[in-house]
């Protein structure tokens, strides 16, 4: 079974059953998890996308891209200066991170070759042993990056209040209860996710 027939099966299966998913799925528009051909890309865009919204994240993204003339690759990004980041809207920290991971990819290539056929929590390993990444962006590279459909980031604000939205959680509940109520939406957690986080868009 391919990829984008599982995607198909999973939101059937969601809509069955959960009442909430069945209202949310057809509002959010076509739903496709395609693995990212270039992981060095998705991981540079999900460090942006760190503590910053969808809009501004976005911008940064249209900014770096369209000075690299859409080469975002580590030797690229090593030849730029702190000064140009900057002008992308990109800080100090974020600078420092991506220049960290630009010359891990280049040092120790081997440590990336298997993430597509890892185990999920392998991949979270991995990546979480790198400087500036944590568990949130690791599991955004395996929704965005590695096309995984089990998966579900309790640290996003806003997945979390999404949940809050639609499934009348209180506002200060632990991300363990956000856990615990995504363990209905297994294995196909992410496209419970995407669906929220699109909720709050429709």
């Amino acid at each position: 079974m391919n990829l984008q027939t599982e995607v198909r099966k999973g939101l059937k299966y969601l809509t069955r059953q959960d009442p909430v998913m069945a209202r949310l799925i057809p509002l959010a528009g076509e739903i496709v998890i395609r693995p990212a051909e270039d992981l060095f890309d998705c991981l540079v865009v999900n460090i942006i996308s760190q503590l910053i919204s969808t809009k501004a994240s976005d911008t940064v993204e249209a900014r770096l891209r369209h000075y690299t003339e859409n080469q975002v690759r580590p030797e690229v990004l090593l030849r730029l200066t702190q000064e140009e980041f900057r002008s992308f809207g990109i800080g100090k920290q974020k600078y420092h991170y991506l220049i960290a991971l630009a010359e891990e990819f280049q040092q120790n290539p081997h440590k990336f070759h298997g993430l597509r056929i890892a185990e999920d929590e392998e991949v979270i390993r991995t990546l979480t042993s790198l400087k500036g990444i944590g568990k949130w962006t690791a599991q955004m590279l395996l929704i965005s990056g590695l096309g995984r459909l089990d998966v579900f980031a309790p640290d996003d604000l806003g997945l979390r209040n999404a949940m809050i939205l639609h499934y009348d959680m209180p506002a200060d509940a632990k991300r363990a209860e956000f856990s615990r109520r995504a363990e209905a939406w297994a294995p196909y957690r992410s496209l419970a996710s995407i669906a929220l986080w699109r909720s709050l868009h429709v």
